[in-house]
């Protein structure tokens, strides 16, 4: 009885913790989608740049939609997904700071 009284509450707490890394992967791809827009609207990003990194935020977001057909988000997942936004992000930072003449 007792066992099974501190399982459930267990559970739970894993189940929200799952939920909660899903959410996490989602805001960080949001995020980085608006600052790529934002970007490109106060001209820091070229249109070539801007469709290179629209590109990848599309190939993010079905890694995404892939990783959730079963519901679950596993860590291995969230690594891989983290790493491409971890990617994306360096690139915006370099795209916006190369100081290259156009």
């Amino acid at each position: 009885m007792r066992l099974y009284l501190l399982a459930v509450p267990a559970m739970l707490l894993l189940s929200s913790l799952s939920v909660s890394a899903q959410e996490d992967v989602r805001v960080l791809h949001r995020k980085l989608k608006t600052e790529i827009e934002q970007s490109y609207k106060r001209k820091a990003l070229t249109q070539n740049e801007y469709n290179k990194m629209m590109e990848e935020h599309r190939v993010i977001n079905k890694s995404i939609e892939l990783a959730l057909i079963d519901g679950h988000l596993s860590p291995e997942e969230k690594n891989k997904i983290l790493g491409k936004i971890n990617r994306s992000k360096k690139r915006l930072i370099r795209y916006k700071n190369n100081n290259e003449v156009y």
